[in-house]
């Protein structure tokens, strides 16, 4: 009888992995409580954890404008810009005012994004509780991770909301503090204001974009003991059971935090579309990099409506109609392309009689002249440019062009050389240099010059 052979044995179900161990808010309390170390911090709360620190001012110009505004001040500039026109409107409309006294400019702020406007100013609390709420969004914000950020309260000076009236009201002038890093502000508010604020145990922040960079939030550099890069996460399976708790534990929800809202702040809300001279030019410089020069006329033109003497929205609409102008000849539409580049040559003439031109106002209206082949008018513009600036290289990269195209090649490799010699000087990037070098080798030597220009 033969053997039987052996059954191979049934291979082992894997265990299931176990589910991570949901947090309590007391388990949430005591991270925190690790990471403050008993130190006096303020905190926010925030439903989505990839949310950067930007307040509801910045999230509206970025709306209105588009991502490239953060880049370099130009946010800044804008947010100021926004700020100075909702605080005029405000006060026109009589709300610049309490208890006849005058409320100085971050006063009324404050009033006005009680009630819902879009303004510098971000919430912060006192309270670790009140931002692990907020922490927990509403609807869509409970799928998501949240997060809380933890600041100590020592790292950020304190604006005064005491003292001489005449003081306060001076160091509390918008155009002093946006930019200048961030800083605590504790208000003294009255009526409804005053009690959401108790409630909240908030205070504000301004700046506090500042804070922390996008790339230190997604890398999550932070650690222990680097408080002002300090971020406690909220997993979105908490979310449920930690509000559930904070609702009938501690009196913690939306009834509780909130009193009221009103119709002048709604209408500033960050989504709402920001009328103003600044924000239009902003616009049209976001569509030029993308290449709507059509759009670009639209806001610059928009721009130049709502401020008439607005140099530099006129300028830039003078590039704008050059470059495309510059594109329709290329396609072989002349007729469109002259028309063009004669209402850019009218926008650069008419930023020279308002007497606040520059080397290129002057560049740039040699430049279009040269485009519709007006070759003498440009030459004497761009020598004007020179004049006003002597180590202009573009005006002298032009010339060179300009002559190149008349086969003056003495005259050509003169204005090349002179752009090549400043250029190195200046230590302009390697590619400018090899590219004006490249211009003035197409010209050939004195003894054998190019047959025709190219």
């Amino acid at each position: 009888m033969s053997e039987r052979e052996a059954k191979p044995k049934p291979k082992p179900k894997p265990k299931p992995k176990p589910k991570p161990k949901r947090l309590g808010v007391a388990e949430h309390l005591q991270e925190i409580k690790k990471i403050t170390a008993g130190r006096e911090c303020i905190y926010r709360g925030q439903s989505d954890a990839k949310w950067t620190l930007e307040s509801g001012a910045e999230r509206r110009v970025i709306w209105n404008v588009g991502p490239t505004v953060k880049q370099g001040t130009a946010l800044q500039n804008c947010v100021q810009h926004h700020h100075k026109d909702l605080l005029d409107k405000a006060r026109e409309k009589g709300f610049g005012f309490r208890d006849g006294r005058p409320l100085s400019d971050l006063e009324l702020l404050a009033e006005l994004q009680h009630f819902g406007a879009a303004t510098c100013l971000l919430d912060f609390t006192t309270d670790p509780l009140v931002a692990l709420y907020f922490a927990l969004g509403e609807g869509e914000g409970t799928e998501t991770g949240g997060r809380i950020f933890i600041c100590p309260a020592s790292s950020m000076p304190v604006i005064p909301v005491t003292g001489e009236q005449q003081e306060i009201e001076d160091r509390q002038k918008i155009e002093k503090i946006i930019g200048e890093g961030p800083m605590i502000w504790r208000p003294i508010m009255h009526g409804a204001a005053e009690r959401r604020i108790i409630r909240q145990s908030g205070v504000f922040v301004i700046n506090a974009r500042e804070i922390m960079t996008e790339s230190e939030i997604t890398e999550k550099v932070a650690q222990i003991g680097d408080l002002e890069k300090i971020t406690h996460p909220i997993p979105s399976a908490d979310k449920k059971n930690l509000r559930k708790e904070l609702e009938e534990s501690f009196g913690i929800s939306v009834q509780s935090l909130f009193i009221d809202l009103a119709g002048f702040a709604q209408n500033n809300h960050y989504q709402e579309d920001i009328v103003d001279p600044f924000i239009e030019f902003y616009r049209a410089e976001t569509s030029f990099i993308i290449g709507d020069y059509d759009n670009a006329i639209k806001r610059l033109n928009k721009a130049i409506e709502l401020r008439q003497e607005f140099p530099a929205a006129i300028e830039n609409l003078g590039m704008v109609m050059r470059e495309l102008g510059r594109r329709k000849q290329k396609n072989g539409r002349a007729n469109e392309a002259n028309d063009l580049f004669t209402e850019a040559i009218n926008n650069f003439d008419k930023v020279i009689r308002m007497g606040v031109s520059s080397v290129g106002t002057f560049r740039n209206l040699g430049l279009t002249k040269f485009r519709k082949g007006d070759t003498e008018a440009a030459i004497a513009d761009l020598k004007e440019a020179i004049k006003l600036d002597p180590t202009d290289i573009d005006s002298f990269r032009i010339l060179g062009e300009i002559f190149r195209s008349k086969q003056n090649f003495a005259e050509a490799r003169k204005y090349y050389t002179k752009a090549l010699s400043l250029a190195t000087a200046q230590n302009r990037p390697e590619e400018t240099i090899i590219k004006i070098q490249r211009e003035l080798d197409a010209l050939g030597s004195e003894d054998d010059p190019p047959n025709t220009p190219s």
